[in-house]
């Protein structure tokens, strides 16, 4: 964990200075919901892996539609967000892909 925050806007000025691979977020947030706050971080060049951990399910179609890595329902079990972490951390270990050489 690299920073925790209470307000929507504050992750915004973070995100605009700082790369993070994932992000957690609820859908209750002061100043922004999280899926106005999603939608503002997908915009960013660098665009982190956005996990909604929230009690209300009714926004899960929302947050897939902004491509959110995941969607977990609270109460959660222990074994959901292991799972959740180890695809996190699958696809942040892959190498990047290598830009595509010019034929001569």
């Amino acid at each position: 964990i690299e920073a925790t925050f209470d307000d929507g806007l504050d992750v915004l000025k973070y995100l605009q200075n700082h790369q993070v691979d994932a992000i957690f977020l609820d859908i209750n947030i002061p100043s922004l919901d999280g899926v106005l706050l999603a939608q503002n971080i997908s915009k960013f060049a660098h665009r982190p892996s956005i996990v909604f951990i929230t009690a209300y399910k009714e926004h899960a179609v929302e947050a897939f539609e902004i491509e959110a890595f995941d969607y977990i329902l609270k109460p959660y079990h222990e074994a959901r967000i292991v799972t959740m972490l180890q695809k996190l951390e699958a696809l942040h270990s892959r190498p990047a892909p290598l830009p595509e050489q010019a034929s001569a």
